[in-house]
């Protein structure tokens, strides 16, 4: 407030184990040295695990807990897990990401509030001639799939495809494609149409813009 007062002291300090891993502690505290919240860090010598701890009132009680493992196979496949763990120790979020070895193929699966069933699923896959395909599926609290959403770019990123489901039923209700051209003298000229079941035409817009 401008008193000349200190009102809040941040520090921070980390401690380097003997096995090779570290501790981070971040305490914000008044004038007086009480803290106000309490914050750690922890972090494997290997790097593989990373806890993070919040204690958002200093009443020595951790309220947040996030664990981050990394797990490489002898294939080259990477896991990465986060978990998020409340103050009576459950667990109310859970994210898990899977990378192929030539990292070409990137599966993504999300359950946000802990109960066991995933809320959101994404599956990243780069082809060989540079195309990108990225799938997303939504799910019910109870797992069931409620919908799906796609887009593809094409190698030369001159044209992208959109594929919405709403209800989860494998029909898209709603496919749209954005192409873009140029031409020699520099010119571009695009497209945007939408289609929705069976095909039928929704609405286009085209464009062009001299150079």
């Amino acid at each position: 407030d401008g008193d000349g007062t200190v009102d809040l002291i941040m520090s921070e300090a980390t401690t380097l184990e003997a096995d090779g891993g570290s501790l981070t502690v971040s305490e914000d505290q008044d004038r007086l040295g009480n803290a106000y919240s309490v914050a750690t860090t922890h972090t494997t010598a290997d790097r593989q695990t990373v806890t993070q701890t919040n204690d958002y009132d200093a009443d020595e009680t951790i309220d947040l807990s996030v664990v981050t493992d990394t797990d490489l196979s002898i294939d080259g496949i990477e896991t990465q897990t986060v978990t998020r763990t409340a103050a009576d120790l459950s667990t109310i979020g859970l994210l898990t990401v899977v990378t192929s070895a030539d990292k070409r193929l990137v599966t993504t699966t999300n359950d946000v509030d802990g109960n066991g069933f995933n809320d959101i699923e994404t599956v990243f896959l780069l082809q060989g001639i540079g195309t990108q395909r990225t799938d997303t599926s939504y799910f019910s609290s109870g797992g069931a799939l409620e919908g799906t959403y796609a887009m593809i770019v094409s190698g030369e990123g001159r044209t992208t495809t959109q594929l919405r489901d709403y209800n989860g039923d494998g029909e898209s209700d709603l496919r749209s494609v954005e192409t873009t051209a140029i031409g020699v003298d520099g010119s571009t000229t695009g497209s945007v149409e939408h289609r929705g079941q069976h095909h039928s035409l929704k609405g286009r817009q085209d464009w062009s813009t001299s150079d």
